[in-house]
């Protein structure tokens, strides 16, 4: 059995297909809502914790909200993803145990939040520590990793460490029988982070024996209790990444790989809120003495897909601006607009300009260098909302389109034309059949939320299968894997689909 990196991406929920309904028994439309973490162990301290929600439609906290202890807001909102809800905890002072439940419900379909706090007399969990480099530790006995490597996957961070020596890559050491495997999101480099309530992207894979988890991510979490990770550039040599956790099985396991430092950190943000991600695609449009950016967590490859990223951000100034020099909005004189799309929420939309600020403070610089690229900075307050860009480098002409490479797929020596597709929808699952030249089907199966131009990874659901022959890809089978769909302006579908080994394939085209 294979076992293959992967790095779990968020969900931006988008529905893409209508449900009918009967006229002489209507059916009750239900909505999709998840939330992160489902589980809170706290200790008797209490504090402030916050769950994401991520729904296709309005939504409520339905029941739970009389317990006197927790505090919870909001109580309610519209579609969105990663919507935040504060919980706050008090202090557990008296001499029991205490545990509540609060449901999450969007169009009749529920989601139940745990809160289990401990009270000060009882046993508090330590977490175990490996303090020496490149060692683990599983129920307070000490091992030894004996190979370690840094690299990328894609912009995110990642480390990998084997039992075994000798293992000089990640596809040596995922080939072995013993190994871990950590990435994160750049946002979260030399930052300590608790699993079980941060919200960007990282993705946890052991298969130290005693100590298997498949894959830990923001959103799936269920093989974990609680746990502590940083990743730490320590100097231009070497990173680290340490981790303490508790399993859901009770195991307790801590985790230090040392490595030479290969790592491309990511200095390219935005931020809105306490939303904090990396900048996936920018693009820049020089008219009439005037030039604009465009940048999004979203990576896209054209301007015109812009659409359907979840948001982005536009930042447009005279070119008498373009000098990185710091302009105050609140003085400025030359034309500045400034704007953020939310796609799935056009509500949260907004756009100011130099000839109307009001409500707004902050500063930006623009500059562009001798070789064409671009520099911006902002901080902008917004309604109550911090804005925040930091960007350098290269940028995609508005105008680009790129060349579409043919319809193809390929499996180990195979490699074939894909010739036509076609797909039914079965409880919001997607059945997709690409039809190759050689007469062979490849199904592809995967949750129809996925189709919104954001890469997925078979860990996000149980329901996401590549089969060719009599090959199944899917998480179950211990295999990972990164998929991209989404509709294009012209009715086109678009899929493409990496392993990162052997397995990949392309299309665009309409569905027969």
């Amino acid at each position: 059995m294979k076992k293959r990196l992967c790095l779990i991406i968020s969900v931006a929920f988008v529905s893409m297909f209508i449900l009918s309904c009967e006229k002489e028994q209507p059916k009750v439309e239900k909505g999709n809502i998840t939330i992160n973490p489902t589980t809170l162990s706290l200790s008797s301290n209490g504090g402030e914790y916050i769950v994401n929600v991520t729904a296709d439609n309005d939504w409520e906290i339905s029941s739970g909200n009389n317990v006197e202890w927790i505090s919870l807001d909001p109580l309610s909102g519209s579609a969105g993803e990663n919507i935040p809800v504060m919980i706050v905890v008090s202090e557990n002072t008296s001499d029991s145990v205490r545990s509540a439940n609060f449901i999450f419900n969007c169009r009749n379909t529920e989601v139940t939040l745990m809160i289990h706090q401990e009270f000060s007399g009882s046993n508090v969990i330590e977490l175990p520590e490996a303090t020496h480099p490149n060692t683990f530790i599983i129920n307070e006995e000490e091992h030894q990793f004996g190979s370690s490597v840094s690299f990328m996957v894609d912009e995110n961070p990642s480390v990998a460490a084997s039992v075994s020596a000798g293992n000089s890559s990640w596809e040596q050491i995922f080939a072995s029988d013993q190994y871990f495997f950590a990435a994160v999101s750049p946002t979260l480099v030399n930052k300590r982070f608790d699993i079980m309530t941060e919200p960007a992207l990282y993705t946890i894979i052991s298969q130290l024996s005693g100590a298997i988890l498949d894959a830990v991510s923001p959103a799936y979490l269920s093989e974990v209790s609680m746990g502590e990770c940083i990743y730490e550039i320590v100097d231009e040599n070497s990173v680290s990444f340490r981790a303490s956790l508790m399993l859901a099985d009770g195991t307790l396991m801590a985790v230090n790989i040392s490595a030479s430092n290969y790592v491309e950190s990511n200095e390219n943000i935005i931020s809105r809120g306490d939303e904090i991600k990396p900048i996936r695609s920018s693009f820049y449009m020089e008219e009439d003495g005037l030039t604009a950016i465009y940048l999004t967590p979203a990576e896209l490859y054209y301007f015109d897909e812009l659409p359907i990223a979840s948001w982005y951000m536009y930042i447009m100034v005279d070119d008498n601006l373009l000098t990185g020099d710091i302009i105050e909005l609140s003085s400025v004189e030359e034309l500045v607009m400034i704007g953020m799309e939310d796609n799935l929420n056009p509500d949260n939309s907004w756009m100011i300009s130099s000839e109307d600020f009001d409500g707004a403070g902050g500063n930006l610089s623009f500059f562009k260098n001798s070789e064409g690229n671009y520099t911006v900075t902002m901080n902008v307050d917004y309604q109550g909302v911090s804005y925040s860009v930091e960007f350098s480098g290269e940028s995609i002409p508005y105008d680009y389109i790129p060349q579409e490479p043919d319809n193809y797929f390929k499996f180990g020596s195979d490699n074939f034309a894909i010739v036509s597709s076609s797909y039914f929808l079965d409880e919001a699952i997607v059945n997709l059949t690409l039809t190759l030249e050689n007469d062979l089907d490849v199904i592809v199966t995967f949750p129809e939320e996925f189709i919104d131009g954001n890469a997925h990874g078979f860990s996000q659901s149980e329901y996401f299968t590549v089969t060719y022959k009599d090959i199944i890809l899917s998480k179950a089978t211990g295999y990972s894997g990164t998929m991209t769909a989404l509709y294009k302006d012209n009715g086109e579908f678009h899929i493409e689909f990496t392993n990162y080994d052997d397995c990949e394939f392309y299309y665009t085209g309409m569905f027969e």
